[in-house]
């Protein structure tokens, strides 16, 4: 019996927990937004280039690859760079001891 009386207790707690329902309504200026939505997806292509463009994984690799190829450019500039010092110490070792060196043998030099 004490059954019955603590499901009949719970059954009306939870009818009263209904009693100050109201309709669910939309958010001010609801019907605006929608038709501003449905305006702008019949807009140019433009917005969708835009939107691909600005998220954050397209950002991202963008970097990823600026930075790339500055370390490619660098890495290939520093090697320049090495190339060049050692050209200029061989002319000067060529300049101060008067050497000079030939790619090719004189075969008559000898007549």
């Amino acid at each position: 019996m004490e059954e019955k009386k603590d499901i009949s207790s719970n059954i009306e707690k939870a009818f009263s927990s209904l009693d100050g329902i109201q309709k669910a309504s939309p958010g001010p200026f609801f019907i605006t937004r929608v038709q501003s939505r449905l305006a702008r997806e019949n807009g140019n292509g433009w917005d969708a280039v835009v939107s691909f463009i600005t998220r954050p994984v397209v950002a991202a690799v963008c970097i990823t690859g600026i930075l790339l190829i500055n370390a490619t450019a660098f890495y290939y500039q520093s090697n320049r760079q090495k190339i060049a010092v050692t050209e200029q110490t061989d002319l000067g070792y060529a300049d101060e001891y008067n050497a000079t060196s030939s790619f090719y043998y004189d075969e008559n030099a000898d007549q």
